[in-house]
């Protein structure tokens, strides 16, 4: 442990003789300027210039202030931007870029329907339409109409002369978890307001580096950044509530409702089914496929995209078809293409035919579309084999599908109703019967062994090392089916298709040698040969696989990995349904101790507590002691268990001098450091540095954890090697409170450091005048001299504090009393 901030300014230059002369210059001398000198008795007018080492120290610390507020700023800005980047996830805009743009001359109505109106205009000072709501049939249009605004309302706030922020969120049931939640809401919210205010990144000071966001934290920080725009409005629009759990929802419509967040000035739009029925208020709102607009809209469509030469049949088409539609675009944009497809196959005599087979309803034109896509499959499938993966999966879905617009592209359902006919509505089912009684499990189990066939194939096996820059163009589906069989694997064990078979026979070697390629291919997690699947497991959040796996080891088995043991893997990873797993599989026969008594007292996960620590330059050796790496880059439940089921000397040194109770101190770990001192404990063992457990809890101004040690019986008097007594360290940290618990609890006032230096002569230093009268109160002499000679009195004259001891009584009771007077 370094010294504690600040004792390094205080003790340079303090060694060697007592005094230094310098002469002043020539120039100096030549016009006559008088200088001061400083006897330690007072201040003289000489004319000449005599200085000791207290101004020395002084404008040294003047430099070395500007130079550490610097770095203070430039690592607080580096910080703003690491938790800045933590709020990011990826696909975070990929919905809204895969939402296909407004057809030309389609939505504009929308802008001159009275709702929008109220709505777009609302005074913001009364708390009336706040919120337009838009709801219609899936398929009718919602999400590129909910585009078109955006775009309009784009183009408006750059022209407004008034602060207007226009925010953005458009859920995505077919994305990852954060697409679809309100979680992924407010951490998309939070950046795009971030980024429009640069100025703005203070309002993440308060959190840690390392720090899960959760919906209450991210709740937090979004209010204080509201609140800190007082003159600003916003324009909000939600796309798709309905593909968000309901209940996440009302809790979000409930917080953006409360006038004490949004300060009546915010403006949102919601789009959705007609689900989930949530009454607002302040609320105006809109059924789609009941406006004559987007009837309109559907005509205007449909004249444009039929390409039908033969006008007479093309009116009475276009008529049929805007009266099936009923109001749902996408069904007109599926139908239109089909009857392209047929004229343009010369079947032009059969289009009114083909419009009377086709279902009205858009699941079973779903069903309909892929079972003539399943045929032609069936009649030519060998010339996908020319195509690559993408765009044979886009042309056998038949338009059901599409790529996304993103960084790391994946392909969809082209909208969520889709999905909703294969997975909820049986689709799937109705076109392959055999997949009955478990579809989505089935599924990803047919995906595993897909993945599974692909990298054990036998010309895998024999690819070179030295040829692995072709490994890319030789096995194109390699990268996924090695990073996607374990998740395939991971699904099915979810949906209950058992993967106990699997694990047991899991070709570990084969994919830790396929491992190899890719991470020469594409920065992959980094393994030795000898991983064990538990491990790997671990660190890729594969909870169900974990507890399927039928030979696993302790997560506790040390391995020669990045991580050294599967619990740290999957802390390092923020594999947290996995560390869970692991910690109730190695509890689970636990026996009665006082280390599991207080393992079960603290939460699986306990999100806001402990900052994860940074993993960048985490190294183990064989002469590491694994409980200590424990302590410190993992998780107080974690270091619990290894206590409870580990025999272990509680006071045993780690290589750097500390005890686990000074190790415990340092996380900030008052749980484990209360269970230590129970089980016998050494509370005031020195550790690097002479450092004591209560000299870090000063260091780290942990009150409670100090409070928790003083109450316990430790030293408060006790020096560390440079002399410094934990009042001394607690005067460093500025901390009044932790110092006047150390005074009162008995600590030496008098007590010095290698230099002389009492606690006075340091808090003098500081320019800390309430340490300094605190001190006095409690009878600290103003005239106790340091090694060199300097008084605190000294130090007072030269920073020009004035400070009088006989403003305070000499009785702790009247210095108590004189602080409960200023509060």
């Amino acid at each position: 442990m370094e010294p504690p901030f600040g004792i390094s300014s205080l003790v340079r230059n303090e060694y060697g003789s007592t005094r230094q002369s310098v002469e002043a210059s020539p120039g100096q001398q030549a016009h006559g300027q008088s200088w001061n000198s400083f006897d330690g008795l007072g201040v003289q007018n000489t004319g000449g210039l005599t200085v000791g080492r207290d101004l020395i120290i002084n404008a040294d610390r003047q430099s070395n202030a500007n130079t550490e507020a610097k770095q203070k700023r430039k690592n607080l800005e580096k910080k703003r931007q690491i938790l800045l980047e933590s709020l990011r996830f990826e696909q975070m805009d990929a919905r809204r870029w895969s939402i296909r743009k407004a057809h030309t001359y389609t939505c504009a109505w929308f802008l001159e329907t009275p709702e929008y109106v109220n709505w777009v205009q609302k005074n913001t000072a009364h708390n009336d339409h706040n919120f337009l709501w838009i709801k219609g049939k899936p398929g009718a249009g919602k999400s590129t109409l909910m585009k078109f605004l955006l775009e309009q309302l784009r183009e408006q706030t750059e022209q407004s002369t008034s602060e207007t922020f226009l925010l953005s969120f458009f859920f995505n049931a077919r994305g990852n978890d954060l697409e679809r939640s309100t979680a992924g809401l407010y951490r998309s919210l939070l950046v795009q307001l971030l980024e429009a205010r640069n100025d703005m990144h203070h309002v993440l000071d308060n959190v840690q580096i390392g720090h899960l966001w959760t919906i209450g934290s991210l709740k937090c920080v979004f209010e204080k950044a509201v609140r800190e725009l007082p003159n600003a409005s916003f324009i909000c629009l939600i796309d798709a509530l309905d593909e968000s759990e309901e209940g996440d929802v009302r809790d979000m419509i409930s917080f953006l409702s409360d006038t004490s967040v949004t300060q009546n000035r915010f403006r949102i739009c919601f789009a959705s089914r007609h689900y989930p029925h949530i009454t607002i208020n302040t609320g105006l709102g809109i059924v789609l496929e009941a406006q004559m607009g987007h009837k309109q809209d559907i005509e205007r469509y449909i004249d444009s995209r039929l390409v039908i030469q033969n006008q007479v049949l093309a009116g009475e088409i276009r008529q049929a078809l805007q009266a099936k539609a009923s109001g749902v675009f996408m069904w007109v944009v599926l139908v239109v293409s089909i009857l392209n497809r047929e004229h343009d196959a010369g079947n032009e005599h059969i289009l009114h035919e083909r419009i009377q087979q086709l279902p009205g309803d858009l699941e079973e034109l779903f069903l309909d579309i892929q079972r003539a896509a399943i045929t032609t499959q069936m009649r030519s499938g060998l010339s996908y084999a020319f195509y690559t993966i993408k765009r044979y999966i886009l042309t056998s879905s038949k338009g059901l599908t599409e790529l996304t617009k993103s960084e790391t592209s994946a392909i969809q359902f082209i909208h969520e109703s889709v999905r909703d006919f294969f997975l909820k509505e049986d689709g799937l089912i109705r076109i392959w019967p055999s997949l009955s009684g478990n579809v989505t499990g089935k599924i990803q189990d047919i995906l595993k062994k897909c993945c599974l066939t692909y990298v054990t194939m036998e010309q895998v096996a024999h690819f070179q090392e030295d040829s692995i820059h072709l490994a890319h163009h030789v096995f194109p589906f390699l990268p996924y089916a090695h990073g996607h069989i374990l998740h395939h694997a991971e699904q099915a064990q979810i949906y209950g298709v058992n993967q106990q078979d699997f694990l047991a026979v899991f070709p570990l070697h084969e994919w830790l040698r396929v491992n190899k390629f890719i991470k020469n291919l594409q920065a992959g997690c980094r393994y030795t040969p000898q991983a064990s699947l538990l491990y790997i497991l671990a660190g890729r959040n594969s909870s169900a696989l974990i507890h399927a796996h039928p030979n696993r080891q302790s997560c506790f088995k040390i391995e020669r990995e990045p991580y050294i043991v599967p619990i740290l893997a999957a802390y390092a990873t923020g594999s947290h349904e996995a560390m869970r797993t692991l910690l109730e599989l190695e509890a689970y026969s636990l026996p009665e101790s006082t280390f599991a008594h207080y393992y079960r007292l603290i939460p699986h996960f306990s999100r806001n507590t402990h900052a994860r620590p940074n993993f960048g330059n985490f190294i183990f050796t064989e002469a590491d002691d694994l409980l200590q790496q424990l302590i410190q880059y993992g998780t107080e439940k974690v270091s619990l268990l290894y206590l409870a089921m580990c025999p272990y000397d509680i006071n045993a040194k780690d290589l750097r001098g500390r005890t686990l109770l000074c190790s415990a101190i340092e996380r900030g770990f008052d749980v484990l450091a209360r269970a230590l001192l129970e089980e016998g404990a050494e509370i005031s063992a020195p550790g690097n540095f002479g450092y004591t457990p209560l000299h870090t809890a000063l260091v780290r101004s942990d009150t409670k954890l100090a409070q928790l040690l003083i109450e316990h019986g430790a030293n408060i008097s006790v020096a560390n090697n440079l002399g410094y007594t934990p009042l001394q360290v607690s005067l460093f940290q500025r901390d009044l409170k932790m110092a006047r618990i150390l005074v009162k609890s008995g600590a030496n006032i008098s007590g010095t450091d290698a230099f002389g230096n009492t606690a006075l002569h340091i808090a003098v230093h500081a320019n800390d005048i309430e340490l300094a009268e605190l001190l006095i109160s409690y009878g600290a002499d103003v005239l106790a001299a340091a090694n060199i000679g300097r008084t605190p009195l000294h130090i007072a004259s030269l920073k020009g504090i004035a400070l009088d001891p006989r403003r305070f009584a000499a009785s702790p009771a009247s210095a108590d009393a004189y602080f409960a007077r200023r509060g």
